[in-house]
């Protein structure tokens, strides 16, 4: 195993306020070296109690290459989709709440849903 591989992106964020609790992504993909014939992506996603592990191996055939592009544009292009949706509801929460009279404070409880290939859902709470 190589100790000290490069990465073109590596990125580990809290996804809560709180660092303490788990929620959490990690996003890796590996650099890689002259001779290597093969990579890795992963994406890992975790709740405070759950978590997914998305692994794509590949190779420098090009009919790997062609696979493994296929799912990123499909898995970009779903949480381009997923973001503006949020986005847009977040505006009309936004809207519904500025036309409540100003009154005892509400809790609104906020949730995203990711449902995997397995159709195991995940819910991450924001």
């Amino acid at each position: 195993m190589h100790e000290n591989r490069k990465y073109r992106y590596k990125v580990r964020e809290f996804l809560n306020v709180d660092e303490d609790l788990r929620a959490y992504i990690i996003a890796n993909v590996r650099e890689s070296e002259k001779n290597d014939t093969y990579t890795n992506i992963q994406l890992e996603i975790a709740d405070c109690s759950r978590q997914i592990n998305l692994d794509f191996d590949f190779s420098n055939k090009l009919e790997s290459i062609e696979k493994i592009e296929k799912k990123i544009n499909l898995f970009r292009q779903i949480m381009n989709d997923f973001a503006d949706a949020v986005d847009a509801e977040i505006a009309a929460m936004k809207v519904k709440s500025s036309k409540k009279k100003r009154g005892r404070p509400r809790k609104i409880a906020t949730e995203a849903t990711l449902t995997t290939s397995t159709t195991e859902t995940i819910i991450v709470e924001v």
